[in-house]
C-alpha cells in the first residue's frame, strides 16, 4: 500500500490522504473520482508533471519515491478528445469564426463546442501554416497561409455560409509562409526563408519584400510604426514598418521557436529551455527578464487576459503568469506532440498534436 493525495489542478482542491495498492493505475484512479458521478469522465493524472501511465508502484521505483512519502497525485478533467482528418498544423479562435483548425492536408475543419467538424473544406493542396483574422474595408475577413507561399484572404461572411468559401484577394510568394501580421490596411508576411512581406491586399502584384533573418520567423507582431520579429536564428528584429529598415536587434544566441507579441514586449522560447520577455520601445530592444522552461519545446505561446500558454511537445499546455513568466499550472494532454492551442470564449482550450487528434482541456472548472 501506499498513501497518496489527489490534487484538482483545475479546482485548486485536495482530498483527504488515502491508502491505495501500488498496482493501482489511472484506471482505478478515474474509477474511484467517478464513483459518484452518473456520466463517467475521463481524468489525466500526473505526479510531479509527470503523466502517470503505468501504476503508482512502477512510478516510484523509477523515481525512486521514498515508501513513507505522501504521494501528490495532480489530475485534471480531459473534456473531449476527437480526431481530426488530417495532421493538424494550427487552430485558431474567435467570437466571430468560431474554432477554426488548419490541417497538413490543406483541409479547414470548423469545430463545434464538442469538437466535432460542422465544415470541412479543402482550402488549398498544400499544408496550412496559419489562420487569421483582421477587419479590411469595414469587414471582417479571414486568411489562410500555406507551405507553398500561398496567401488567401476570404470575407468572414463567405467563410461562415453553407457552401464552399471564395476567396477575395490572394498573393503568392516563392518560400512558405510562416505568420502575418495585419496594419494599416497591409498584410505583413513572414517566411521560413527569413524574409518579410508587404502585401497592399487590393494588388495581388503590390508586394515588396526585404531579407530580415537567415533562418524561419516564428513570430511577428506590430506596435504603432514599428515591426518586431523573431526567428530561428535566435533573434529579435526591430524594424520600420513602411521601409523594413532594421532599427534594433537583440541576440537570445539560442533559435526562438514560438512568440507571442503583448503590447510593447515579445515573450519567445528559445530551444535552450528559456523563455524570455523583451521590451522594445524607441526604436530598441531591451531583455527585462527570463525564466527557466524546463517542460519541452514550445511550439505556439498565445496570451490569454494576464496569462501565457504554451502548447509543447511533450504534451502539456502550460500556463505562465505574464508579469513575472511564473507557472502557474501544467496540464499533461497526450503523450503526443502538440503543435497548436487556441483558447475559446469559455475558458477552454482546443489543441492539436502531431497524429491528428483534437483535445479539449478546461483550466478553470
Amino acid at each position: 500500500m501506499v498513501f497518496v493525495s489527489l490534487v484538482s489542478k483545475q479546482k485548486k482542491e485536495k482530498q483527504k490522504r488515502m491508502a491505495v495498492a501500488k498496482t493501482w493505475t489511472p484506471t482505478e484512479l478515474s474509477l474511484l473520482l467517478n464513483r459518484d458521478n452518473e456520466h463517467k469522465a475521463e481524468y489525466v493524472f500526473s505526479i510531479k508533471e509527470t503523466i502517470l501511465k503505468g501504476s503508482i508502484g512502477d512510478f516510484m521505483t523509477e523515481s525512486r519515491a521514498p515508501e513513507e512519502e505522501t504521494l501528490e497525485i495532480e489530475y485534471f478533467l480531459v473534456q473531449e478528445k476527437k480526431e481530426a482528418s488530417g495532421p493538424i498544423r494550427c487552430l485558431f479562435y474567435s467570437p466571430e469564426t468560431g474554432t477554426l483548425s488548419g490541417l497538413g492536408n490543406g483541409f479547414v475543419e470548423h469545430l463545434d463546442r464538442n469538437l466535432n467538424a460542422s465544415k470541412r473544406y479543402r482550402e488549398n493542396a498544400s499544408p496550412i501554416t496559419e489562420i487569421s483574422c483582421f477587419t479590411f474595408k469595414e469587414a471582417k475577413h479571414v486568411s489562410f497561409s500555406h507551405q507553398n507561399g500561398c496567401v488567401a484572404v476570404y470575407p468572414l461572411e463567405s467563410i461562415l455560409s453553407g457552401q464552399e468559401p471564395v476567396h477575395s484577394y490572394k498573393c503568392t510568394l516563392e518560400s512558405s509562409v510562416s505568420t502575418t501580421v495585419f496594419s494599416e490596411n497591409t498584410l505583413f508576411i513572414a517566411t521560413w526563408e527569413g524574409t518579410v512581406a508587404r502585401w497592399s491586399i487590393e494588388n495581388s502584384k503590390n508586394v515588396f519584400s526585404r531579407q530580415v533573418h537567415t533562418d524561419k520567423i516564428t513570430g511577428m507582431g506590430t506596435s504603432g510604426s514599428l515591426l518586431v520579429t523573431a526567428s530561428w536564428d535566435g533573434t529579435v528584429r526591430l524594424l520600420q514598418k513602411d521601409t523594413l529598415k532594421e532599427l534594433s536587434v537583440y541576440s537570445t544566441k539560442s533559435a526562438i521557436t514560438a512568440s507571442v507579441f503583448v503590447e510593447d514586449c515579445v515573450v519567445c522560447f528559445s530551444v535552450d529551455g528559456f523563455v524570455r520577455k523583451i521590451k522594445f520601445g524607441d526604436g530598441k530592444t531591451k531583455k527585462v527578464e527570463r525564466t527557466k522552461k524546463t517542460l519541452g519545446w514550445v511550439s505556439k505561446i498565445h496570451s490569454h487576459s494576464e496569462t501565457l500558454s504554451l502548447s509543447s511537445h511533450d504534451g502539456s499546455i502550460v500556463l505562465l503568469e505574464y508579469g513575472t513568466l511564473k507557472t502557474v499550472s501544467v496540464f499533461p494532454c497526450t503523450e503526443r506532440k502538440l503543435l497548436a492551442h487556441a483558447w475559446t470564449d469559455t475558458g477552454t482550450i482546443v489543441a492539436g498534436d502531431d497524429r491528428s487528434q483534437y483535445c479539449l482541456v478546461s483550466v478553470n472548472e
